[in-house]
């Protein structure tokens, strides 16, 4: 089922709490933070499972340079916010490299105030609650993972790493590094790139420090623009993930020609997702929510933004607010207000903090709150996936497999509960591992969910062969040949049989 609604715009109100800060921005406008101080940690870690190549020739590992904010037991935390470009002392071999990560921070901050020196100054000079090496609180905190934007910075996104960590959330990213040295970026149309930035966000979560009491028991996943693919690619090979927020996704936008199509990817599966999805994007004409459709066994959440630009859903409001217009970017002055684009942020904010504490640290039912976005919500097909229904298979046998099948079929009669494929390709794995029973038992679900194929019942004849079942092996192969009588494997088989 789907539903769109509009909703009233409910204004955030400033918390008392809220904390001043410098020019040019006064305060994080509508963010209550929580009752932790932020402490900040960057290091480089080193993933010895990739090599990588250096200018000056290969090494063996791939550098990943990690920042983590994490909730402290400080209550007064603050530094300016120019830390954050501090220079890391351990780079070792990949010096370069890491300090190049760095210093396009630095230029990426300095040009989104207009490359005014004065307004950069202002910028890092402003105190932020945060601090580097604050001594971390006990308890046992959720992990967030959060995926930058293509070849974007590091402080991409400080003001919700803060906001959430205040809230007992630890927060991790890692800065992307290209395939090699030489290849200083990843690239939109290369699979490798895909794969480097995915693996090197599964590092950042293998590789919290023990100090921070981090729960691996509770992660969730945020992505920036394309950093929202590569954490759909996460969560895909991590059933574990209890929560993802894309922030203004590439997954929903109109790919160009020339981009690597994430779903050729081998461990891109649909039906692998399962756990809820919150995406807010702004309003665009361009959209494309097919990948986000597709995903039907994840309870969607699509949030439509009106008034904002890609930029409003990092800390670029709070880094532009009070800005003289000669300095800030035309595009955005064009297409919505400074006070529009604070109100976004805290919006967005707001919405990934409650969308956490539903899905990541509580496991309830997120409902988005109130604003002037378009909300459609998009329900998760009920009943098993297809590794679940096989796994009941196994363990409570046939017939309580086959009872949850019906259940869900009935209950979403249109859809294609359990796919084909998936369901087939397991069947001939217990078929090529001498489990022919087994297979059978599946292939029966496999055709209790697609009567109308004749594959499915050309591969049921081929699991009861395997078993010496000759005569329901020639009942199989003749009820696929009445669905389809050019099914060659079928006949080929019957032929044999008599």
């Amino acid at each position: 089922m789907s539903m769109t609604r509009p909703v009233l715009f409910v204004a955030f109100v400033l918390s008392s709490t809220a904390l001043a800060f410098g020019s040019p921005a006064n305060t994080y406008t509508g963010l209550k933070f929580g009752s932790y101080g932020v402490g900040v940690s960057t290091q480089l870690v080193r993933d010895y499972s990739r090599g990588w190549m250096t200018l000056s020739g290969p090494i063996p590992y791939r550098p990943i340079l990690m920042r983590i904010w994490y909730p402290s037991s400080s209550k007064t935390t603050r530094m300016p916010f120019g830390d954050y470009l501090k220079p890391l002392n351990d780079r070792g071999a990949v010096a370069a490299a890491v300090q190049s990560q760095i210093d396009y921070s630095t230029s990426s901050l300095k040009n989104a105030v207009g490359n005014d020196a004065a307004a950069a100054q202002r910028l890092f000079q402003t105190v932020v609650p945060a601090k580097i090496g604050a001594p971390p609180a006990s308890g046992s905190f959720p992990i967030i993972i959060y995926g930058i934007g293509q070849n974007d910075h590091i402080a991409e996104n400080t003001v919700l790493s803060e906001f959430l960590a205040s809230h007992g959330y630890i927060v991790a990213t890692a800065a992307q590094f290209g395939t090699n040295e030489r290849r200083g970026a990843l690239f939109i149309d290369d699979p490798n790139s895909y794969n480097a930035q995915k693996r090197d966000l599964e590092t950042v979560l293998n590789n919290i420090p023990s100090g921070m009491h981090a729960d691996h028991s509770r992660i969730g996943l945020v992505g920036m623009s394309m950093g929202g693919i590569y954490t759909l690619l996460v969560a895909m090979e991590n059933p574990a993930i209890r929560g993802v927020v894309g922030l203004d996704p590439t997954y929903v936008s109109q790919r160009a020609s020339y981009e690597y199509d994430q779903k050729k990817l081998p461990y891109y599966d649909s039906g692998a997702f399962t756990m809820p999805l919150l995406a807010l994007y702004r309003q665009d004409d361009t959209r494309n929510l097919d990948d986000v459709l597709g995903l039907t066994r994840s309870d969607r959440s699509l949030v439509e933004i009106p008034n904002s630009i890609h930029a409003d859903f990092t800390s670029y409001p709070w880094l532009t607010q009070g800005l003289p217009l000669n300095l800030l970017d035309k595009f955005a002055a064009q297409h919505r207000s400074e006070a529009t684009a604070s109100e976004t942020l805290a919006f967005v904010d707001n919405t990934v903090l409650q969308f956490l504490n539903d899905t990541v640290m509580s496991q309830r039912q997120f409902a988005v709150p109130q604003s002037t976005a378009t909300v459609r919500h998009e329900a998760a097909i009920a009943g098993p996936t297809e590794e679940q229904l096989a796994d009941l298979y196994l363990t409570h046998g046939y017939d309580s497999a086959s009872a949850a099948l019906s259940i869900a079929t009935a209950r979403d009669p249109q859809t294609e509960v359990e796919r084909f494929k998936v369901l087939n390709r397991i069947g001939y794995e217990f078929l090529y591992t001498n489990r022919a029973q087994d297979a059978v038992g599946i292939f029966r679900l496999n055709v209790q969910a697609h009567p109308n194929s004749a594959a499915a019942y050309e591969s049921l004849g081929e699991g009861y062969v395997a078993t010496g079942d000759r005569a329901q092996a020639i009942k199989a192969f003749q009820q696929a040949l009445a669905i389809d009588p050019t099914n060659a494997d079928a006949l080929a088989e019957l032929a044999k049989l008599k």
